[in-house]
């Protein structure tokens, strides 16, 4: 199974980096946290979810890509269920890219 966990982790980096403030998610860091390493633990933990959340649907992506490359090379037909299925894990996608 193809695994797009390098190819993920630049696109955050990237939407990260071209993104103005945005809300907080939901494990960052909360205002009554006191130490300074509560905070980063918090940081990490919401850097480290965002990366998994990322994966995860770029591997649903290619998994559904793939079926449906698999179904055209096979039949030469055109899978609309497989594709509509592809577009819609593409398009959850779409929001963490860089704009």
């Amino acid at each position: 199974m193809l695994t797009l966990r390098p190819i993920a982790w630049l696109l955050l980096f990237a939407a990260a980096a071209a993104a103005p403030a945005q809300n907080p998610g939901p494990f960052e860091a909360l205002p009554d946290l006191q130490t300074p390493v509560e905070r980063a633990i918090a940081y990490r933990r919401a850097a480290e979810f965002e990366v998994w959340q990322t994966t995860q649907r770029f591997n649903a992506f290619a998994q559904a890509w793939n079926a449906f490359l698999a179904e055209y090379a096979a039949r030469g037909a055109f899978n609309v269920k497989k594709a509509k299925a592809a577009l819609k894990a593409w398009r959850k996608i779409e929001p963490s890219l860089p704009h």
